[in-house]
Parts: structure tokens; sequence; C-alpha cells
């Protein structure tokens, strides 16, 4: 093999086809099995369907090993499709699917081997689920005043201690209001009057 290196290097401009010939060569004398020996975890797909065979979107797919309780979940796709990465091999696994609207499909006693691309297709069932109801209570506001119209801003004796004023003016306190601002004169717009009016 050393000499026809050399005779490669000697020849002026074909050195980078030689050793590309000669990568060409090693990566096809490296067996198939070599590149599986490499893998060390296991994949689980799947399409997620209907009962007349369309897909479902958003359905979670989540599979769980029962010895250790490790979970993995995915989402399916647009197509139903989904794809549950870097598994452990072995097992026993439980794949359970579910979808809002329909009733949850388990598989148990899945074990997956090195390599593998585990295909388990899953067809879901319509069936409606009852939701616990809602209690709704309604209770009239202590402070009414059938009078008033629109918002107010009420102040306690507590708000009013608490606020440093330090000008010791009350009007400090109007612009706690949302409906008052400071113009740039000084002056104050309440509810978007001119405070020249």
């Amino acid at each position: 093999m050393m000499p026809y290196a050399c005779r490669c290097r000697s020849v002026p401009g074909k050195a980078f086809l030689c050793s590309a010939l000669i990568l060409a060569l090693l990566s096809i004398a490296v067996p198939p099995s070599a590149s599986a020996q490499s893998r060390t975890t296991a994949t689980v797909l799947g399409i997620v369907t209907e009962g007349d065979s369309t897909a479902v979107a958003g359905a979670v797919v989540e599979i769980r090993h029962e010895e250790t309780g490790v979970t993995r979940s995915a989402l399916s796709n647009d197509r139903g499709q989904y794809l549950i990465l870097l598994l452990p091999p072995g097992g026993p696994y439980t794949l359970t699917v579910n979808h809002l609207g329909f009733g949850q499909e388990r598989r148990e006693g899945l074990v997956l081997q090195v390599g593998d691309a585990f295909r388990v297709d899953v067809e879901l069932r319509e069936e409606a689920i009852e939701l616990p109801g809602i209690d709704v209570e309604v209770d009239r506001a202590p402070v009414f005043d059938p009078n008033q119209v629109g918002p107010v801003t009420r102040l306690t004796e507590r708000t009013v201690e608490a606020m440093p004023i330090v000008s010791r003016d009350v009007m400090e306190l109007a612009v706690l209001s949302s409906l008052v601002k400071t113009t740039e004169s000084g002056g104050f717009s309440v509810a978007g009057q001119n405070d020249r009016y």
C-alpha cells in the first residue's frame, strides 16, 4: 500500500483524487452491521386515526417503561403521525393514546429491541365525556349606587395614610384615579376634559 500512496503524491494534481478514492474504498469495506452496532436505543412510531381512517391531529401518545416508570410522550401531527425516539431497549412498555372526545387506547406488553423502529398504529373510538358541573354564585356588591355612571376610584383611610404626600396637597391623591392625568401646565385633566374650562 505504501508504494501506491507514494505514486499518487508524485503525480501533481492527483493527490486529492487519490485520497478521495481511498476514502470511498474504506467506506465500502466497512460492513453494514458495524453501523447497526452503534445504535443503542429504539424508536416507536405510528399513525393515530379514528373510525373512518381519518388522521387525528394533536393526540397525546405516551409510552411508559413498566419496570422503571420512565415515560416519554409526543403529539400526533396533522397527518396523525407520531414518533418517539431514544427509548431504552427492553420492556415491557405500555403505550397510551388520548385525545379529547375519544376513548383512551392502550397497548401493553411491548418489547423493544436495539435499533428497532417499532410501529404501533392506533384507531381511536369516539366517546362522550361527562364533565363535572360548575356552580356559579353571584353576590351583590356591598356598595351600589344606581345614580353613579362610569368608573370610580374609592380611597380608604388606610390608603390615604399609606400614601407619601410630599406637599401635603390633597390633589396629589387625585392622580390615583385612572381618569385623572396631569397636564403640561401642572393642572389636572379629568376624563379627558381640558383643565382650562
